[in-house]
């Protein structure tokens, strides 16, 4: 995954979540209104096909009526014109909304949010409580900024390093200004990441943004964070930093909830 630059075998880790850095956020509301409609849509389609049920092994593979589900759903979203009119237009895979894409695609839902004065972000899980986490963060549009204080934004954004824009503005920069996954995130065991530091520190330092210099970000009694980039350049061990990905290490304070 990375190189051969991976933390050693010994070490407590384990996987925790994927960040994706996007052309657009919207705000929270629209989300859950959103899944709300999905779920309406749901309770409809059941009800107007309740004649034609068939046992779930059977209906593996099988299309649903997409006549009817078109119609239930004009029926609901015709108050929201940009999901109803997304209904006649021809579908196109690019410019779409990963977190709808998300919500709709694979069930999961939105159960987190965070909100600085240029980002916004959104933690989308599936209904597994131990299942996959997705945090999809971008910066807001200028509309959003307009009445931003410059002072208490630089404040407010250095809060939790990992939701600065100067990340995004990075990540955008390495592919080309295309939105992709940007962190591969692990949670450690207690005093497992300082380790992690040192040896990145000694054996691949071209790999540890200025940021971490020192060592691990701490956050009150919440966590310790430490990032990387997962990947050199070109040739490895000499050459500068791949800025594209990045891996995320989090060591939970004993006693705080995972992050």
């Amino acid at each position: 995954m990375n190189d051969g630059n991976e933390p050693s075998d010994g070490l407590d880790i384990r996987f925790s979540h994927v960040h994706l850095y996007v052309d657009r956020v919207y705000k929270l509301r629209a989300y859950k209104e959103f899944e709300d409609s999905l779920n309406l849509f749901q309770e409809n389609y059941d009800e107007m096909t309740a004649g034609e049920r068939i046992d779930e092994d059977e209906q593996r593979g099988i299309s649903l009526d997409v006549d009817v589900g078109r119609q239930i759903w004009q029926s609901i979203t015709e108050h929201n014109m940009d999901d109803n009119k997304s209904v006649a237009e021809e579908f196109a895979s690019h410019g779409r909304d990963i977190v709808k894409q998300l919500i709709a695609g694979f069930g999961f839902r939105v159960t987190g949010c965070h909100v600085t004065s240029h980002t916004s972000t959104v933690v989308v899980t599936s209904k597994d409580a131990n299942g996959i986490q997705i945090v999809v963060s971008a910066m807001k549009s200028d509309d959003e900024n307009l009445d931003v204080d410059e002072a208490s934004a630089a404040l407010e954004d250095n809060d939790y390093h990992h939701f600065a824009p100067s990340n995004i503005t990075r990540f955008y920069h390495a592919h080309s200004n295309r939105q992709g996954i940007a962190v591969l995130s692990f949670e450690v065991g207690h005093q497992c990441l300082e380790g992690i530091f040192l040896r990145y520190s000694e054996h691949h330092p071209e790999l540890v943004p200025k940021e971490f210099k020192n060592g691990p970000v701490e956050y009150g009694d919440e966590a310790r964070v430490f990032e990387v980039f997962a990947y050199y350049s070109g040739e490895r061990g000499t050459s500068s930093a791949d800025e594209g990905t990045m891996l995320r290490f989090i060591e939970p304070i004993t006693g705080a909830a995972n992050t």
